[in-house]
């Protein structure tokens, strides 16, 4: 079953003979079934299986005691469907009866509706900070791409749909629930129907969760060609804080495609809410678990200004200080930082990410800055010291000195993980292994380019080299400056016929058309979501769930 594989029959004695076999599966759903065979000492003998038959399989039952689950919806004629099935547009009971009263679900929409009343009928607003708008639509709008008639029975009513023909790729339209849904884990269901038909390249169509001033969470995507057909979507939603829900459509290469969706629905769950449990942790020490993932990133990562977990988790909750009191300062040098019982290390050694006291006091009060390899953390002011103040004779961070401290030695077990320390003339330095980098090779390196660290050479080639660079870059605005004007003045051509997989859109008669300013008059609702690094992710939240045909 969907959580525990059960033995449900077993037959051990040798017979050459056919025997018929009944197995009972009692209240068992979305399950499968396995044969196994273990074969015993004696390789002689076998197994063979014929004329199999599932009976009386679709469960029935007139009260919620009966059915599998006790949360069930139970049909007017008694047989049983999961609830998250109940008023999502599509009779699952064999009498219709599960869509029969669903007039009283938050953020239904089926947008039948005159167009200039569809966002305050469905409570959905047009995202401020995206690319172009979602439109109401009756019956076909473009040929060979978007679908003829909305998703009702009679194909009457209204849909919305976001077409790509004067967008450029990688643009976006979005629209958000008005409505805050409160904040769960897997109890939510969002249930929808798409029509995406074009080509392959049509782009992608996305489900977040936003949680307001958050990390958008995606919990859906599909960037393929459907059919011209309208296809149903039950999408899971979570999130820790309480959220909103946002539908995307990405451009993709071909830019002559419309993606539509109609009849939106919402569990009643959604509005109920739920405690959210945290996800065990599977991480080690040295480790930061990713909260909605089952993803470790390592701990240096951890609110360094990127997000390296895809639900961006890693930079949540980062606060402005590291949570402690520092101790008092009575017992160690000027030049040293008192942690508990009385022992001492050197100040260089504070505000550095790295607990060195017994119980990482030194790190107790440090603003929570990211600064450049090199570079110190002051904590007075939260700035950053950088390389050539170092060791200079003149304090620049007062609050502990740290910018004058150890400038002729390296404190002990200054370099990790079998680094290298050797004093230059702003103090000591760490020469690190391929795989880390960092002040104090603390910090495992990503598999990005790797950033700028402190290298000691000879001033008259480190001059060469920048004269070089200058000129190559120099060369290389000219030859983009030139390429932007010739793509900005050139007359648009007929779209590239490699990129469509279809005959109608190869016959359809494109025109010249330049790109129309921005006019979109919005209101501003105080919901701000940070979309800036993530609305390009393709990644689910649950890659193993498909939506049920």
């Amino acid at each position: 079953t969907e959580n525990e594989l059960k033995e449900v029959w077993m037959e051990q004695k040798m017979m050459n003979e056919w025997r018929r076999a009944e197995v009972p599966l009692r209240n068992l759903r979305n399950f499968e079934l396995i044969f196994e065979v273990v074969r015993a000492r004696d390789v002689t003998g076998g197994a063979a299986l014929d004329d199999l038959q599932f009976i009386d399989c679709a469960r029935s039952g007139t009260y919620p005691g009966s059915c599998p689950a006790a949360t069930d919806f139970v049909c007017s004629n008694g047989d049983c469907v999961v609830s998250s099935l109940v008023c999502d547009n599509k009779p699952d009971c064999t009498d219709g009866s599960d869509e029969l009263d669903c007039s009283s679900l938050a953020g239904a929409c089926n947008f039948n509706m005159p167009e200039d009343q569809w966002q305050a009928a469905c409570q959905l607003v047009q995202d401020q900070d995206d690319d172009f708008d979602w439109q109401l639509g009756h019956g076909r709008k473009y040929q060979g791409t978007g679908p003829s008639t909305d998703h009702s029975a009679d194909g009457a009513g209204g849909y919305l749909y976001a077409n790509s023909t004067l967008q450029r790729e990688a643009d976006v339209a979005r629209i958000i629930t008005q409505q805050e849904f409160p904040a769960s884990f897997g109890v939510c269901h969002l249930r929808f129907w798409f029509h995406m038909y074009s080509s392959k390249q049509m782009g992608t169509l996305k489900v977040f969760t936003v949680a307001n001033g958050g990390i958008p969470l995606l919990m859906w995507a599909a960037s393929r060609n459907y059919g011209n057909v309208w296809r149903y979507s039950n999408v899971v939603l979570s999130n820790p804080h309480p959220f909103r829900v946002s539908f995307q459509a990405e451009v993709g290469k071909n830019k002559w495609t419309t993606i539509a969706i109609d009849d939106l629905s919402f569990t009643q769950e959604c509005a109920i809410g739920a405690p959210v449990t945290p996800v065990p942790p599977t991480c080690d020490s040295g480790n930061f678990q990713c909260l909605y993932l089952m993803a470790c990133v390592p701990q240096s990562w951890r609110c360094d200004g990127e997000a390296d977990c895809v639900d961006g988790s890693d930079e949540e909750d980062c606060g402005s200080l590291v949570p402690g009191t520092v101790p008092p300062q009575t017992s160690c040098e000027d030049s040293q930082y008192s942690c508990a019982k009385n022992m001492c290390i050197p100040t260089l050694l504070r505000c550095d990410s790295i607990p060195d006291c017994p119980n990482g006091e030194d790190e107790y009060g440090c603003p929570v800055v990211q600064c450049k390899i090199g570079e110190l953390v002051c904590e007075g002011n939260g700035s950053c010291i950088p390389h050539s103040k170092r060791c200079d004779h003149t304090i620049d961070c007062p609050a502990f000195n740290s910018d004058e401290s150890s400038c002729n030695e390296c404190p002990s077990g200054y370099c990790l993980n079998n680094g290298v320390c050797i004093v230059g003339n702003r103090g000591p330095v760490c020469i690190c292994k391929s795989t880390w980098t960092g002040n104090r090779c603390h910090v495992q390196q990503k598999p990005t380019p790797p950033t700028s660290s402190i290298v000691i050479a000879d001033t008259k080639t480190v001059t060469l080299y920048i004269a070089i660079s200058v000129a190559v870059f120099l060369i290389l605005a000219v030859v983009l400056g030139a390429g932007i004007l010739y793509f900005v003045k050139r007359k648009c051509t007929d779209k590239d016929s490699r990129l469509i997989a279809n005959d109608e859109l190869d016959n359809y008669a494109t025109e010249c058309r330049g790109q129309l300013p921005d006019v979109r008059s919005r209101a501003s609702t105080g919901f701000r979501v940070k979309w800036s690094k993530f609305h390009k992710l393709a990644i689910s939240v649950y890659p193993w769930r498909d939506e049920p045909q």
